[in-house]
């Protein structure tokens, strides 16, 4: 009897998390993120919000915080505690088993912390790669993870999202700067008050996202989101880190791409000692085709986050990038054609059925 009700119980505890995650997946493939409650235990968020404390406070990251709007963007490859993080299996069980991705690999990460007074965040889409088929299918290529080491509301600068954008257009698209560009971070046209600027004028379909500490956002890189102001006088702090999912299955070039990112925003792991090394290594997506053929690796400028090679435009902007307006277009005719080929399935099955239940009544 006892082994008959652990089996039910089991056995309904693998249903709820089955309906759960179907759940999740389903919201995050229509609003384009997900709130998971409770992630990090207090023992690990005490180490994350130490080590980040250290970075903030150096004077050797002071370049890195310049920055008033987005607040600090220092690279997690300056410190090796972050590897338990990067590597941090419960979020990885959750992106693969409940959120149903695969072959995951690390791109980069950053220590983002707005300071006390701070203004808001622009609206921005953290997407590179409008010109790969793959930025215009339901299904993201990129995540982000933001690890929330403070409590965040409105008043201490919250994200803010407007859900939907990773798969369809909003007017915003054709209104905004450059994704990581001045017009987004707000250092041009300084004359003009924050506020009344477009990228931070609150919109009628936005939502604020105010968690815990401790809980992580998981999102696509396509989504339009931003910060609140931080009105108080502490900083507000995460960790962004970005996964891209199913890399074995994307083109060449998103791949590359992704290589070329890990290579400039993370560059500062080689310098890791070979047990926090270990821990990522399966998670790393390669060397570049540059660095593997034993070509000198670039400068690099760790404040650029718009490289050649990226493409930051959606292909449905009225002036996007040629590249992924081509892409764009394409994709438009091929769902066209898909939808109605699907049309011409639906009516042959109903006539199907109309000439089977005719013989039957005959």
């Amino acid at each position: 009897m006892r082994t008959n009700a652990l089996f039910l119980y089991l056995g309904l505890v693998l249903l709820v998390q089955l309906v759960r995650g179907s759940e999740e997946r389903d919201t995050l493939e229509r609003d384009g993120f997900v709130v998971l409650k409770n992630v990090l235990g207090s023992d690990m968020l005490k180490r994350v919000n130490d080590t980040s404390n250290i970075l903030i406070e150096s004077d050797k990251y002071k370049h890195l915080q310049i920055d008033k709007y987005t607040g600090s963007l220092i690279p997690l490859s300056k410190s090796s505690n972050y590897a338990e993080l990067i590597a941090h299996d419960r979020v990885l069980d959750i992106i693969r088993d409940t959120l149903g991705f695969s072959d995951i690999r690390w791109m980069s990460g950053f220590l983002i912390s707005k300071p006390p007074k701070g203004p808001s965040l622009g609206w921005h889409q953290d997407s590179w790669y409008w010109d790969d088929d793959k930025a215009y299918e339901t299904s993201p290529a990129q995540l982000f993870a933001m690890y929330y080491l403070t409590d965040t509301r409105v008043a201490n600068g919250c994200l803010r999202v407007i859900p939907g954008t990773h798969i369809k257009k909003h007017r915003l698209h054709d209104e905004l700067g450059r994704a990581h560009s001045n017009e987004v971070r707000s250092k041009s046209d300084e004359e003009i008050p924050f506020r009344e600027k477009t990228e931070h004028m609150r919109t009628s379909d936005c939502i604020d996202v105010g968690v815990k500490a401790g809980d992580v956002v998981i999102g696509d890189a396509r989504v339009l989101h931003g910060a609140n102001e931080n009105l108080s006088d502490e900083r507000r702090s995460l960790i962004t880190i970005w996964y891209v999912v199913d890399f074995d299955g994307q083109s060449e070039n998103f791949k590359e791409g992704v290589k070329k990112l890990h290579e400039t925003q993370s560059h500062e792991i080689v310098l890791w000692d070979k047990e926090f090394k270990d821990l990522i290594s399966p998670l790393l997506p390669g060397p570049s085709e540059e660095r593997a053929s034993g070509s000198p690796s670039h400068e690099v400028d760790e404040y650029n986050h718009n490289l050649d090679f990226m493409v930051r435009d959606p292909g449905f902007m009225a002036d996007g990038d040629q590249r992924s307006r081509k892409v764009y277009q394409r994709n438009k005719i091929k769902s066209h054609l898909l939808e109605k080929i699907s049309a011409k399935k639906i009516v042959r099955e109903k006539i199907r059925e109309k000439v089977e239940s005719s013989r039957t009544e005959l």
